[in-house]
């Protein structure tokens, strides 16, 4: 029987995401700054859900699979429900 060679990372589910004095919006907004640059450059903001799915598309079609569905989800967590959404 083969040996098993599988690496096992461990997990950071211990690890402290507070910043104590910082405020959690401003983090998020700054992360999403740093992590998707040039999509300032493009006008494209968070809340503008058309412009978000246009640039996920774009990483998605460039082969960044990644990126896109960090860019969604992001989206997802930050975005307010329609109107008639309940």
């Amino acid at each position: 029987m083969a040996s098993d060679h599988r690496i096992t990372a461990a997990s950071d589910a211990g690890l402290a995401t507070d910043v104590p004095g910082a405020d959690p919006t401003a983090l998020r907004r700054r992360y999403i700054e740093e992590r998707f640059p040039d999509l300032a450059g493009e006008g494209v903001t968070i809340d503008d859900p058309d412009a978000v799915v246009r640039a996920a598309r774009n990483y998605y079609e460039e082969g960044s699979l990644p990126r896109a569905v960090e860019l969604l989800q992001f989206a997802v967590e930050t975005g307010e429900p329609p109107g008639d959404a309940v």
